[in-house]
C-alpha cells in the first residue's frame, strides 16, 4: 500500500498531514496476483432469478382523473415481482480478464452447476430474457407489446472462499409507451366513421423514439396497446404528433373541422420507464382552448423533466377578478386540474413506504406562439404567519419570490423545465414537504411577463390539511456540476465519467452526517496511510477536518449553520484516476435531521483506460 501512499501523497501535497513524509516507495502485488492459482467459488443452491412485473410507472395525471371509482387497487400494485422463465439466460463474466461463463435459469438449477468455480476477482453476473440479445443487436427499435427484461449484481470472488448470491431482480429494459385521449379532447375532433365516410385522416397519435415511431389509432387508445421502444440513449426524447380533423367553429355553431398536426416531445425517457401519455385540452371554457400533454413527475427518487409544447385554436383573453391582464399573455394552468380550484396537500398524498409524495404539485405557463417567458413573480399572502416570517428570513421582501429566473435558492424545492413554448414548474418532494409543514390557505398571485412585455395575473390557492413533517430524514441529490443531469443512486457508474455535485436538505436541523468509503481501491488500510478513515463524521470531523475540506466535503459548521448543504467532490475522482488500479469504490451517505435517517450510495467502478 506504500504506493497508493506515494500517489495519494502527489495529489494531495497541500494537505498539512502529509508535509515532511518521506517513506520510501514499496510496490504491491494487485489482489489477483497474490492469489494465483488458487479458485474461488460462485455458490447459486439458494439463487431465485425474479423478473419485475411492473414498469416504473410515470403516469399521466389527466388519465388517472378519469379512471373509474372503485378500480381493484392491486390492480395498481408495482412491487411484485414473478420467477423468471428457465430459459433466461445468466452470463458470469470477469471484469479484468472479460472471460464469461453463460448458462440457462434451467442448468443453474442443477445441483452440479450451483458451486462454480472461478478464478478470484470481480464479476458481474447477469441475467436476461431469452430475446434480450437478439433484441439489442437487432432491428427491434419500435414493436407493439415486445418488452425484454435485464438485471445484474457484483459479486467478488475470493481463494479458497464461497461467495453466495441469493436473488437477482430483472426489470424492463426498454421503454414502454401507452396513449390516451381525454373525451373532452375527442369530442373536438371528428369521429373515425365520418373521416371514412369522407376520405379525410382519422384522429391518431405517433409517437417516436430516434426516429422510429408506432401509430396509435383509436382501438389501439382505447385498448391501452403498449409500444415498447429500445432506448438508444440514458436519456431519451419521446416524439408526440397528433392528427385529426379538429372542429375550430363553437359549441353552438355547425361543424367546422380543419386538419390539425400538433408536435409534442418528452425528454428524459429512460430504461424501464412506462410513459403513460395525456392528450387533452384545457380552458375550454374560457375560449382560450389549449392541447396539452400531461406527464405526472412520478418515479423513484427521480426528477423527470417534461417538455410540453402548446398550439391555440383561439387567442381571447381571460380576465381575472383582480388585476387585469394583457391580451395574448401568458396563460398559467395547473397539471391534470383546474388552476381556479386551487391546489390541497393532504397527508394521505404521502407515501410512508417509499418515503415520498404520490403526486406533486405541476403549474405550466405557456405563453402566445412566437414569445417567450421573460419573468415569473410570486406575491405570497397566508392565513399562518409562520410561513411568511418564514420567507422573510430567507431574504424575500413582503412575500414576493422571484419564481424564474430564480435569484434565490428555490433549486432544493422547484425543478423548473423549459421549451421553446413553454415552462413548467415543479414542486419536488422537499418542496411538497416544506410547504406542507405550514397548515392553512396561502393564497399566490403569480405575476407573468413575455418577451413582448404582455403580463398576466393568475391567483391560485394552495391548501396545507394538517401541517408537520412528513419526510424520513433529509432529502439527498446528485447532479452534475450545471445542474443539467440528475445522477440515480441505485446505478452504479464508471467514476470518471460521472460529475459528484450533491445537494443535502432539511426541514429542520442536521442532527448526523457521516460518509463511509466501501472500496477494493481505497481500503481502509490504504486510507489510513494518508491519515484518513473509510469511516468519517463530517460533523465532527477532528484531525480530518482539513483533508476533507480540500476534498471538498462540508464539515461542522458549514452543516449546522444551514438547511441546505450543497457540496462537490468531483475532483476526488482525478485522485483516484491516479491510483492507475481497477475496482470500485462507493461513497455511503448516512445523514440524519430531527424527522429521521437517509442513506444513498454513490457507486462508482474505477476502470483504468
Amino acid at each position: 500500500m506504500k504506493r497508493l501512499t506515494y500517489i495519494l501523497f502527489l495529489g494531495l501535497a497541500a494537505f498539512a498531514l502529509l508535509q515532511g513524509c518521506k517513506k520510501e516507495k514499496i510496490e504491491y502485488s494487485t489482489f489477483e496476483e497474490e492469489i494465483t492459482g488458487e479458485n474461488g467459488y460462485l455458490c447459486l443452491d439458494t439463487f431465485d432469478l425474479q423478473v419485475a412485473n411492473y414498469a416504473e410507472e410515470i403516469s399521466s395525471s389527466s388519465r388517472q382523473a378519469e379512471t373509474k371509482a372503485g378500480e381493484d387497487a392491486a390492480e395498481n400494485d408495482f412491487s411484485e415481482t414473478v420467477e423468471a422463465p428457465d430459459d433466461y439466460v445468466i452470463r458470469i463474466l470477469n471484469k479484468k480478464t472479460s472471460e464469461e461463463k453463460t448458462f440457462t435459469y434451467a442448468e443453474l438449477k442443477q445441483l452440479e452447476n450451483q458451486r462454480i468455480p472461478l478464478t478470484p476477482g470481480n464479476y458481474t453476473v447477469s441475467a436476461e430474457s431469452a430475446d434480450y440479445a437478439s433484441y439489442t443487436s437487432g432491428s427491434h427499435y419500435a414493436d407493439w407489446e415486445m418488452p425484454v427484461y435485464y438485471g445484474e449484481t457484483d459479486v467478488n470472488i475470493v481463494a479458497k472462499m464461497d461467495s453466495q448470491i441469493s436473488e437477482l431482480v430483472c426489470r424492463l429494459a426498454n421503454v414502454k409507451a401507452t396513449a390516451y385521449l381525454t373525451q373532452d379532447l375527442r369530442t373536438l375532433f371528428m369521429s373515425d366513421e365520418e373521416c371514412e365516410s369522407q376520405g379525410k385522416e382519422k384522429l391518431s397519435v405517433t409517437l417516436s423514439v430516434a426516429g422510429n415511431s408506432l401509430l396509435y389509432g383509436i382501438p389501439e387508445i382505447d385498448s391501452e396497446k403498449a409500444g415498447f421502444f429500445k432506448a438508444v440513449e440514458e436519456d431519451n426524447t419521446i416524439d408526440i404528433n397528433l392528427k385529426g380533423q379538429y372542429n375550430k367553429s363553437a359549441a353552438d355553431e355547425a361543424p367546422e373541422y380543419i386538419p390539425v398536426d400538433w408536435k409534442a416531445s418528452i425528454s428524459g425517457c429512460k430504461a424501464g420507464q412506462w410513459r403513460k401519455i395525456s392528450i387533452g385540452v384545457t380552458n375550454a371554457n374560457d375560449g382560450n382552448i389549449q392541447f396539452q400533454v400531461t406527464v405526472e413527475s412520478w418515479a423513484y427518487d427521480e426528477k423527470v423533466n417534461v417538455d410540453i409544447m402548446s398550439m391555440y385554436a383561439y387567442t381571447e383573453e381571460t380576465i381575472p377578478d383582480e388585476e387585469v391582464s394583457d391580451k395574448n399573455s401568458p396563460v398559467l394552468s395547473i397539471d391534470g386540474g383546474d388552476i381556479s380550484s386551487g391546489y390541497r396537500i393532504e397527508n394521505s398524498m404521502f407515501d410512508e413506504v417509499l418515503g415520498k409524495w404520490r403526486e406533486n404539485l405541476k403549474l405550466i405557463l405557456t405563453p402566445t406562439a412566437g414569445a417567450s417567458v421573460k419573468t415569473v413573480e410570486v406575491r405570497v399572502s397566508s392565513d399562518n404567519e409562520d410561513l411568511l416570517a418564514a420567507l422573510e428570513e430567507a431574504g424575500y421582501d413582503n412575500g414576493t419570490v422571484s419564481l424564474y429566473p430564480d435569484s434565490g435558492n428555490l433549486g432544493s424545492y422547484i425543478v423548473t423545465g423549459s421549451s421553446s413554448d413553454a415552462l413548467s414548474f415543479v414542486l419536488n418532494d422537499a418542496g411538497m414537504t416544506a410547504i406542507y409543514s405550514y397548515k392553512g390557505t396561502h393564497k399566490l398571485k403569480i405575476v407573468a411577463t413575455d418577451s413582448e412585455n404582455r403580463t398576466s395575473y393568475t391567483d391560485f390557492k394552495i391548501e396545507c390539511a394538517a401541517g408537520g413533517s412528513v419526510s424520513a430524514g433529509p432529502e439527498i441529490l446528485w447532479k452534475s456540476q450545471d445542474g443539467s443531469k440528475t445522477y440515480d443512486f441505485d446505478k452504479r457508474y464508471n467514476h470518471d465519467e460521472v460529475e459528484i455535485a450533491i445537494s443535502v436538505s432539511t426541514n429542520s436541523a442536521f442532527t448526523g452526517f457521516k460518509v463511509e468509503i466501501i472500496s477494493d481501491v481505497l481500503t481502509p488500510e490504504a486510507l489510513a496511510e494518508v491519515g484518513l478513515s473509510d469511516k468519517l463524521d463530517l460533523l465532527e470531523p477532528g484531525s480530518f477536518e482539513e483533508p476533507l475540506k480540500n476534498l471538498g466535503f462540508p464539515v461542522g459548521d458549514q452543516i449546522l449553520s444551514t438547511k441546505n448543504v450543497p457540496f462537490d467532490i468531483t475532483s476526488f475522482m482525478e485522485l483516484i484516476t491516479m491510483l492507475n488500479t481497477n475496482g470500485y469504490c462507493d461513497f455511503k451517505l448516512i445523514v440524519s435531521d430531527e424527522s429521521g435517517t437517509t442513506e444513498k450510495t454513490i457507486q462508482l467502478d474505477v476502470k483504468v483506460k
